[in-house]
C-alpha cells in the first residue's frame, strides 16, 4: 500500500472481458497489476494468453493486454514490471490488445494487432497490418498483407464482421492482384459501427444495409492483365452476345429499314402497339457485348479486368434504366461480369388504341389515348469467363417482370366512317375512356437456348362515343355507343364487341364524298342542261344562244363550289418552314439563306395568293423544284408555307364547317340535320348577273 492508493501484483491470474459471463474474451496465465484508490477508483493491466469464447464462427489465438481504467484520469504507474499507463482521455476504458491469430467462419486465419473492446452491451474488435493466406476458391491461392478488420459481436452471440486486405492469387498461371474483402454478417439486421484501429490513428466501418446472411470474400475490386487469349475468349463471348441481341430485336439502316427481323420480345403487342423490348428497354441491358468489344479494341498499353469494369460503368451501366447493378463475382472455374437489379425499369406510357382491331371496325382515332404504366422487373445476366480452358458464356439467369397500368380519363377525337367523333368526354353527364393492363412474363437464355413464358396478360379498354351534326346529337347519351377490347396480348387473343352502334352505322353507306360528288353533278347537269334544245335557241339583236348568256354551271362553280374548301387544315413539318420567297421561277423557289432539307421532298407549299404545289426535288438548302407550277409567271417577295400534303374532309362536321366557313349559306337558314330521318340538307341560294350587251343594233 503506497499513501492512499493500494496496489496488487499477480501471476497465473485469469481475467475475463465481456458482455455476459460467457460471451468475450479471456485472458489466462496473466501477469496482473492492479492500483485500488481509497474511492475505490482503480486501475489495471493483465498480459497473457487470450482465448475468445461464447461466439460460433471466431476463434482467437495470441497473447493480449487486458487494460481497465475507472479513474477517470491519466494513470502512469510500474508495479513489479507491470506498467500500468493510460493518457488523459482513457480515464474510463476496458480493452484488450496485442498481437493474435483470428480464424474468421472457415475462410481464413488473419495475423497481425488486434485491439478488443466492450462498449454498449457490444464487444468491437478491430485489426490492424493483418497477413493471411487465402484458398479464395479451387485453385485460386495466394496471400493477403496490409489488411484491416472490424467485428461487432452482440449480447446474442451474433456477429457482424468486414475487413480488406491487399491480395496477390494466383491460378492456371493468371494473376490476380487488388484489394480482397471479406465480409460475414449473422446478426440479421442493419449494421452501423466505426471502430478504432490498434495502434492508429484510423478507424474502420462495419456498414450493413440490411440483415441478410453473409459470409464470403468480396473479391469485385481484384484485377487481371488481360493476357491476348483471354481478350480472344471475351471477344467470342461479347459477339455471342451481339449475335443475340440482333437476333431477339431488330436493327434498321439510317432511313428506318429493317435490317434484321426481330423474335417475339420486339413485334408490337396486340392493343397497345409496344414490344417487350420496349418495356424492358432490353436493347439497353444486352448491349454489354457491344461494350466489352469496344474496351478490348482500344489501343491502350495494357487491357485490364478493373479497366474493364470501369468503362463498363462508366458508358453502360450508368445510362441504364437501373444503374449500379454491375458486380464481378468468381466460383470454382472463373470469373463473371454479373448484373443484377430489381426495380422500376422505366415509365413508360403506351396507346391502347394503336391496334388493328379498331381500325378492322373502322373507328379511327386523332390522337393517342396514353395509358401510364410502371414495369417492375428483376434482371439477373452475366458474361463468363472459364480459366479451366479459356471460354466464356453469355447466360440470362431471370428476367422476370410484370407491367401494370390503368386510366379512367380518356378522352380524345376520332372518326367512324364519315362521322367525327369524341372518344370519351369531359362534358358533364359524359363518359370518359377507362383501360386497365396487367402483362408480365419470364425470359431466360441458358446454354444458348432462349425461352420466354408469360405469367399474366390482360387487357380492358372501354371507350364510349359521342357525335353530334349541325347541332343535333347523332348520339343519344341514354344509350351511349360504346366499343370494348378485352382479353389476352399474346395468348387466347382480344376480342372487340360494341353496343348501340345502329345510328353510326347509318352514315357508313353514305359518305362525305358523295355528299360533295352531288355538288358536282349539279355543275355537270347545268352543263347538260346549256345543250338542251331550248338552250340552243338564239336571242334577237345579238345572235347569241341563250346557253352561252345563262351559264349555270361556270356560275355555280365560281359562287358554290369552289368556295367550299374541301381539303383539312394545314399541318406543318416538324420543322415549320415559312417566310418570303426570294424568286419563282421555270418552277425553282429560290429563298436566299434558306435551310431546306431533303426530307422535304414529297411536302407540299402553298405560296399566297397563288396557290399549293407538290414539292418534286430538293436541289440544295436554297431551291426547291415545285411539282405542276410551269405554267405559273414568274413571282418574288411572295409569302411561302411549307406542310404536309394536304388531306381531304373525311367527316360530316369538317363539311359542315367548310360550308359555313365558304359563305355561301342563305343568311339565317342553316344547315339541318334531322336525327330521325337521318337526313343532312344544304340550304343553296345565290344569284347570278347576267353581262350587259352593249352595241345591240
Amino acid at each position: 500500500e503506497t499513501g492512499n492508493i493500494l496496489t496488487l501484483i499477480g501471476n497465473n491470474v485469469n481475467a475475463f472481458v465481456g458482455i455476459n459471463a460467457d460471451t468475450g474474451v479471456k485472458i489466462s496465465d496473466a501477469q496482473l497489476g492492479l492500483l485500488i484508490a481509497d474511492n475505490n477508483q482503480y486501475a489495471l493491466q493483465a498480459s497473457g494468453t487470450a482465448s475468445l469464447i461464447g461466439v460460433d464462427g471466431l476463434t482467437l489465438s495470441g497473447n493480449l493486454t487486458l487494460a481497465v481504467n475507472r479513474t477517470g484520469g491519466a494513470v502512469n504507474q510500474t508495479i513489479d514490471r507491470v506498467n500500468i499507463n493510460f493518457s488523459e482521455n482513457e480515464g474510463n476504458i476496458t480493452q484488450a490488445q496485442g498481437s493474435a491469430l483470428l480464424t474468421v467462419a472457415d475462410l481464413t486465419t488473419l495475423s497481425g494487432d488486434f485491439l478488443f473492446q466492450s462498449q454498449n452491451n457490444q464487444i468491437l474488435i478491430s485489426g490492424n497490418n493483418l497477413t493471411a493466406q487465402v484458398d479464395l476458391l479451387s485453385g485460386l491461392i495466394g496471400g493477403l498483407n496490409n489488411g484491416q478488420i472490424g467485428v461487432v459481436i452482440l449480447s446474442d452471440r451474433t456477429y457482424a464482421l468486414k475487413g480488406f486486405g491487399t491480395a496477390n492469387l494466383t491460378v492456371n498461371d493468371l494473376e490476380f492482384t487488388g484489394k480482397l474483402g471479406i465480409e460475414v454478417n449473422n446478426t440479421g439486421q442493419a449494421i452501423n459501427q466505426l471502430i478504432a484501429l490498434p495502434s492508429s490513428t484510423q478507424s474502420i466501418e462495419v456498414v450493413f444495409i440490411d440483415g441478410a446472411l453473409r459470409s464470403n470474400f468480396e473479391a469485385s475490386d481484384l484485377d487481371l492483365v488481360l493476357t491476348n487469349n483471354i481478350k480472344s475468349a471475351l471477344l467470342l463471348g461479347a459477339g455471342e452476345l451481339i449475335d443475340l441481341k440482333e437476333s431477339l430485336i431488330p436493327t434498321f439502316d439510317e432511313n428506318g429499314n429493317e435490317i434484321t427481323q426481330g423474335s417475339i420480345l420486339a413485334e408490337p403487342l396486340p392493343g397497345i402497339g409496344t414490344s417487350i423490348a420496349q418495356m424492358l428497354a432490353l436493347d439497353e441491358y444486352l448491349s454489354l457485348g457491344n461494350f466489352v468489344e469496344e474496351y478490348l479494341e482500344l489501343d491502350l498499353e495494357a487491357h485490364t479486368l478493373q479497366g474493364l469494369l470501369g468503362y463498363l460503368q462508366t458508358n453502360w451501366v450508368d445510362n441504364l434504366p437501373l444503374p449500379d447493378g454491375m458486380q464481378l463475382i468468381f466460383n470454382d472455374t472463373g470469373f463473371a461480369i454479373l448484373y443484377n437489379r430489381q426495380g422500376n425499369v422505366i415509365g413508360q406510357s403506351i396507346n391502347v388504341v394503336d391496334n388493328q382491331e379498331f381500325a378492322d371496325f373502322g373507328l379511327k382515332f386523332n390522337g393517342a389515348a396514353n395509358l401510364d404504366i410502371s414495369v417492375d422487373a428483376r434482371l439477373n445476366f452475366d458474361l463468363s469467363f472459364n480459366w479451366d480452358n479459356f471460354t466464356t458464356n453469355f447466360n440470362i439467369n431471370d428476367l422476370s417482370f410484370t407491367a401494370t397500368g390503368s386510366a379512367n380519363d380518356l378522352v380524345l377525337a376520332g372518326e367512324f366512317g364519315p362521322v367525327g367523333l369524341s372518344i370519351g368526354s369531359t362534358d358533364p353527364g359524359k363518359e370518359k375512356g377507362q383501360a386497365e393492363i396487367t402483362f408480365g412474363g419470364g425470359i431466360t437464355y441458358q446454354n444458348q437456348e432462349f425461352n420466354f413464358t408469360t405469367t399474366q396478360d390482360h387487357l380492358n379498354v372501354i371507350l364510349p362515343v359521342y357525335a353530334s351534326l349541325a347541332g343535333r346529337d347523332i348520339t343519344d347519351l341514354d344509350a351511349t355507343p360504346k366499343v370494348y377490347l378485352n382479353g389476352s396480348m399474346l395468348n387466347s387473343g382480344l376480342s372487340l364487341t360494341h353496343d348501340n352502334f345502329d345510328k353510326l352505322f347509318s352514315f357508313q353507306g353514305f359518305g362525305v364524298g358523295r355528299a360533295i360528288s352531288i355538288l358536282e353533278d349539279m355543275i355537270t347537269w347545268a352543263e347538260e342542261f346549256r345543250d338542251y334544245d331550248v338552250m340552243q335557241t338564239e336571242i334577237p339583236f345579238i345572235e347569241l344562244q341563250l346557253g352561252s348568256i345563262l351559264d349555270f354551271a361556270s356560275s355555280f362553280d365560281d359562287n358554290i363550289l369552289s368556295k367550299i374548301d374541301i381539303y383539312r387544315p394545314l399541318q406543318a413539318t416538324d420543322n415549320l418552314l415559312s417566310g418570303t420567297l426570294t424568286s419563282l421561277q421555270n418552277s425553282a423557289l429560290k429563298v436566299t439563306g434558306g435551310k431546306f432539307t431533303n426530307d422535304l421532298k414529297g411536302k407540299e407549299v402553298t405560296i399566297t395568293g397563288v396557290g399549293t404545289f407538290g414539292i418534286g426535288s430538293v436541289v440544295d438548302s436554297e431551291t426547291l423544284i415545285l411539282a405542276d407550277a410551269t405554267e405559273i409567271s414568274p413571282l418574288s417577295n411572295q409569302g411561302f408555307t411549307i406542310h404536309q400534303p394536304r388531306t381531304l374532309i373525311v367527316t360530316y362536321q369538317e363539311l359542315v364547317v367548310a360550308i359555313n366557313n365558304s359563305g355561301i349559306l342563305p343568311v339565317e337558314i342553316p344547315l339541318v340535320y334531322d336525327p330521325v330521318a337521318n337526313t343532312f340538307t344544304i340550304p343553296i341560294r345565290y344569284s347570278q348577273n347576267l353581262p350587259i350587251m352593249g352595241d345591240i343594233p
